[in-house]
């Protein structure tokens, strides 16, 4: 029978409360001769705490470590000889045999492996740890919303997102997808199912860091094709002209570990710092995935203190914008972990039409009964942390094998923000990661969950590149999109990149809000297209209206008041009218004696009660007495008459 570990083991596990006060003396009393270093203990992640202390506690344990930065160059050739000195040291520290290394990274101090109890507790008194932590989970975050964030109006001024690296961190990518395979420009495998500390247990070439990402789940397949799609098979993408870093993290049941991204981001770093690598330049990563927790702190574990959030916020120094989903979980008071670091650009998904009622099932079930453009989809994650929005409604992208594929989620709402940076980028190289978060989150549509009544931004690419660059295509100006420019600005500017007016029927923009699908007239002139219709078919909201600046407007519900005080004045939406229901508790006039009642026509009414207020109760002995002196009276009233004499 197998006991869950030693009698040693278990009584340590009910001693780990007190193990963190009595750190300090211990390690006051071991380190003699010890390089010096910050002398508080590490900080123990809650979850891993929570894990030790109880009985039967597993003998080997997923984890994280961060180590203290303290002695170790920031940048140059010498931080990574220091950050590898510095693990070293601390490894070599462990008790034999209670500590497996799985990961080890280079950009910043920290490893990941399985440990022991024992050699947990000796990784928090050792002072050049800062943090130990659960090795935690993380899962795939599951007509083109392309118009509906003005990346086809972008892509029409020649901003394609041409040059432009984009990381996808996922189940990895379908190698020879005609939509992505031309955009493909390096790959690596980090995803790891193993048991043992031969990792890369689900990576195409076997163990180790095989250089194939190819995708054997599909997520990341349609992930890539959001972002960069040509649209041989599928639609355009949001910049078909990226190019793509696949790399795996996801094993085929579409779950990966931290340590996992950790080392990910790691690589993604190095190889973008490094002039010799196919990935070097890399200025996005998108990761469509979470580990289904809510969280409404940045400054709290995980998203805090982790080697993956420490390599998003070093991402974030070194130039490289990182987007992350803000998960499927209909959580209404935090989005999930790696969305919830601070340096991460979170993003929730909204409808891109109207779809009549719509039902989300795993992870989370919710309905969202009413669906239109810009409405917020029931199971996206939302929170303080949600940075912004996008679509995320059933797109049509590539699907693993070469075909295509509905697909939505945050999952999908994320590469559009991903793809819509790249264009950013592509019209201005120089922009910062603070910026481009400025730019897609500043003159956003905003969009307000029902669920906790907070308001987040939509992005809208057209109006984010028009921020960043300011001046566009029909200025008159030659900018970096273009080659030349006919200054045509009030006529809505029909001029292509290369200078040449567009074929007649061209889609344009004449500037009213309340014309759609403006088309070019073939001499540069932009021509009205039909009305907008801003009718919701509802008959309670009233007549929408159309502003030629903002477009539709919202309509004035009608008055359905009857002016009778004691019905109940509604909309009824199936039949087109009012309803009126008598409520007869409003015609109380408090008075016993009264029978109140409501009248949907003449209002309230008090009858009077019979015989009630008299001071008589209806009691049998009194009725009978109330009878005897009728009948009293009335035969003395007889003999009156008889017997005049006997009158007074």
């Amino acid at each position: 029978m197998h006991t869950g570990g030693s009698a040693g083991q278990k009584m340590g596990s009910r001693l780990l409360p007190r193990w963190i006060t009595a750190l300090a003396v211990v390690f006051a009393v071991a380190s003699v001769g010890t390089p010096p270093a910050r002398a508080e203990s590490a900080h123990v992640g809650v979850t891993l705490a929570r894990l030790l202390e109880r009985p039967g506690a597993p003998g080997s344990i997923a984890i994280g470590v961060t180590l203290r930065e303290d002695g170790i160059p920031g940048d140059g050739p010498d931080r990574r000889a220091a950050v590898a000195e510095r693990q070293h040291e601390v490894l070599d520290s462990l008790p034999g045999g209670g500590f497996r290394l799985k990961r080890r990274y280079r950009s910043l101090p920290g490893f990941a492996g399985s440990a022991s109890p024992q050699a947990i507790d000796a990784l928090a008194r050792n002072p050049l740890v800062a943090t130990v932590y659960l090795d935690g989970q993380v899962h795939a975050a599951l007509a083109q919303g392309t118009q509906l964030i003005g990346a086809d109006a972008v892509q029409a001024l020649g901003i394609t997102g041409a040059g432009v690296k984009v990381a996808v961190l996922d189940t990895g990518v379908d190698t020879n997808h005609p939509d992505i395979a031309d955009d493909l420009v390096a790959q690596k495998c980090f995803c790891d199912t193993h048991p043992s500390p031969q990792f890369g247990g689900c990576c195409a070439g076997g163990a180790g860091e095989s250089s194939s990402a190819e995708d054997d789940q599909g997520h990341g397949t349609a992930v890539s094709g959001i972002i960069t799609s040509g649209g041989v098979a599928a639609a355009v993408g949001v910049a078909p002209d990226a190019e793509i870093v696949g790399v795996k993290v996801l094993a085929s049941n579409g779950s990966g570990s931290f340590s996992d991204i950790a080392a990910a981001l790691d690589w993604v770093m190095a190889e973008s710092a490094d002039a010799q690598s196919a990935a070097f330049g890399t200025r996005i990563v998108n990761m469509s995935l979470s580990d289904g927790g809510e969280y409404d702190d940045a400054n709290a574990s995980p998203c805090a203190g982790t080697n993956t959030a420490n390599f998003i916020d070093a991402l974030h120094a070194a130039g490289i914008v990182v987007f992350a989903a803000s998960g499927n979980d209909a959580h209404s008071a935090g989005i999930s972990f790696p969305a919830c670091v601070a340096n991460a650009i979170s993003v929730g998904g909204v409808y891109d039409a109207a779809l009549g009622s719509v039902s989300w099932a795993a992870p989370a079930s919710c309905t969202d009964p009413v669906t239109a453009p810009n409405t917020y989809v029931c199971h996206s994650n939302s929170g303080s942390l949600l940075d912004l929005l996008a679509p995320n409604w059933r797109t049509r992208t590539s699907k693993i094998g070469g075909g295509v594929v509905d697909f939505g989620g945050t999952s999908a709402s994320t590469p559009y923000a991903a793809g819509q940076a790249a264009l950013l980028l592509g019209a201005d190289p120089a922009l910062s990661p603070e910026e481009i978060r400025s730019h897609m989150t500043a003159n956003a549509t905003s969009v307000v969950n029902p669920a906790n009544g907070l308001s987040h931004p939509r992005t809208d690419v057209d109006l984010a590149v028009a921020s960043a660059i300011t001046d566009l295509c029909g200025n008159g100006s030659v900018e970096v999109f273009e080659e030349c420019d006919d200054g045509g600005t009030l006529d809505g500017d029909c001029c292509s990149a290369d200078c040449s007016f567009e074929s007649f029927g061209s889609a344009c923009d004449d500037g009213d809000a309340c014309s759609d699908s403006d088309t070019c007239d073939g001499s540069g002139a932009c021509t009205p297209g039909s009305p907008l219709t801003c009718d919701d078919g509802l008959f309670c909201n009233g007549a929408e209206g159309c502003d030629p600046g903002s477009g539709c407007t919202a309509g004035t519900p009608p008055s359905f008041d009857d002016g009778v005080s004691c019905t109940l004045d509604s909309c009824d939406e199936v039949n087109d009218t009012g309803l009126y229901v008598p409520d007869p508790a409003s015609c109380d006039d408090a008075d016993p004696c009264t029978a109140d009642a409501c009248d949907e026509i003449s209002g309230c009414s008090h009858d009077p009660i019979p015989f009630c207020g008299t001071g008589v109760a209806a009691t049998p002995g009194r009725w009978l007495l109330l009878l005897a002196s009728i009948f009293f009276l009335g035969g003395a009233a007889i003999l009156a008459r008889r017997h005049p004499e006997n009158r007074a």
